[in-house]
């Protein structure tokens, strides 16, 4: 099965479509799909995440012990 998919703003209601010659005299299906809007990313709501009083070695450290944590003897 071919397929051809594209995205197009609709100005209006209708749309005009021009597929490949191979589609020619043949039987398509046409499905149109409302897209969402994209939404845009507010960088707000990582602010907490962003602020740290620790420096790289000390976050690097932290994630050391926590791996350590991980390691047992079974």
């Amino acid at each position: 099965m071919q397929a051809v998919r594209f995205y197009h703003t609709l100005n209006h209601r209708e749309l005009h479509l021009q597929v490949p010659i191979e589609f020619a005299n043949s039987q398509v299906e046409v499905i149109v799909l409302l897209r969402p809007m994209p939404q845009k990313t507010a960088i707000r709501r990582f602010r907490g995440a962003l602020k740290t009083r620790r420096t790289r070695t000390e976050i690097d450290q932290f994630i050391e012990n926590l791996r350590s944590e991980w390691e047992r003897s079974i």
